[in-house]
């Protein structure tokens, strides 16, 4: 969900690119603030915002790596929603225990009203940004932030806490079983 490097260099791709490949799976990669310049992420995983159908999933990436989800952002959103849909953004709405580092006020009414508009399709919305592990569920629709590849904290009373081990998080396209190892 973003942050796939520290600083977007060319040095740190190659390495993130030579750990990816020990392992037969799909990676859908979403941008996020760390990964600008954006010239290596274009490069390895392709467009920042696009939508990605495997099996009975959509998979929509946004692109909030600028920390913004705008109305266009929210009418492109819209329009792209089926049965089945699965959000990846890099970072999340201002909501419950993530208020502390997340999208603006505006930017998260625009992110929000498009899930409580399409809630009975959206399976989960997943984000990074705040290097933690955390769920949440808005309007019926699981929200998760992942702790990305970056130092990895848990969250909890709106702010880090602890240092917690690397989390990878496993969404089964077979069965649509999220689970985090």
């Amino acid at each position: 969900m973003g942050d796939l490097v520290l600083t977007g260099r060319y040095s740190e791709y190659k390495q993130l690119l030579q750990y990816l490949e020990k392992y037969p799976a799909i990676f859908i990669a979403v941008p996020g603030n760390h990964d600008r310049p954006l010239i290596y992420f274009y490069r390895y995983f392709g467009s920042c915002s696009k939508v990605i159908d495997i099996g009975k999933w959509r998979f929509i990436c946004l692109n909030t790596a600028n920390k913004k989800f705008s109305w266009i952002q929210q009418l492109m959103l819209q329009k792209r929603i089926r049965e089945n849909t699965v959000i990846l953004s890099h970072v999340p709405p201002k909501f419950g225990e993530w208020e502390f580092y997340s999208l603006p006020h505006g930017s998260t009414k625009y992110f929000l009203d498009a899930l409580n508009k399409n809630r009975q399709n959206i399976k989960s919305a997943f984000f990074g940004h705040l290097h933690g592990y955390s769920e949440q569920v808005y309007e019926s629709v699981k929200m998760i932030v992942t702790g990305g590849c970056a130092r990895s904290k848990a969250i909890y009373n709106n702010r880090y806490n602890e240092e917690t081990p690397l989390e990878m998080i496993i969404f089964d396209v077979e069965s649509g079983d999220i689970k985090v190892e």
